[in-house]
């Protein structure tokens, strides 16, 4: 092989080489960009198995289920989702402080939290704030209130956060049925 035989050849491996270093930078750059969301972490959304919440709707209102949280370290929210919701719109899902007596929502009606009624005292629906970016603080209970329309099911809810310089994602256990009669 002559000295320009061997030229091309090492110009063709250097080139395969660089498109495989480049391959490789651009894996490890995404991985940064998107982070890697880990199981566990300091918020827990209810612990083991599958529970049931089903709520009565009339029309298209607007109903809201929460699950009480309690972090053990200091997290920012930066997504919070239904999984698998079949006929019902998520319409939001903020947060909420529970300090003192403070109650939470569990299931009910929007008309019922933001009137003047009884099935509305003691919520902190004025503290509420958007989940995404809201930021919680260990040892402080929190009201994670997702509001929905329609008629259907969803799956769980999943909330993902950064914690401590890493991100985790968390799931609960209960899957919503929103019904025009609960049996």
């Amino acid at each position: 092989m002559d000295v320009l035989g061997r030229r091309r050849a090492t110009s063709r491996w250097q080139a395969v080489w660089l498109v495989a270093a480049l391959a490789v930078v651009a894996i490890v750059v995404e991985v940064v960009v998107s982070g890697v969301r880990w199981p566990g972490g300091p918020l827990g959304l209810g612990g083991e198995g599958r529970a049931e919440a089903c709520i009565s709707v009339v029309g298209d209102e607007v109903v809201a289920f929460g699950q009480q949280v309690q972090p053990t370290a200091d997290l920012e929210v930066e997504r919070a989702e239904l999984l698998d919701t079949q006929g019902v719109e998520l319409v939001d899902v903020v947060v909420m402080p529970l300090r003192g007596d403070a109650v939470a929502i569990g299931a009910m009606r929007l008309a019922g939290i933001e009137g003047d009624g009884p099935d509305g005292e003691g919520i902190p629906w004025d503290e509420r704030v958007p989940a995404q970016g809201a930021r919680l603080q260990a040892g402080t209970r929190y009201d994670v209130v997702v509001l929905l329309r329609g008629v259907g099911t969803t799956g769980v809810l999943r909330v993902e956060y950064r914690s401590g310089g890493a991100r985790y994602a968390a799931e609960g256990i209960i899957v919503f049925e929103l019904a025009r009669s609960c049996a």
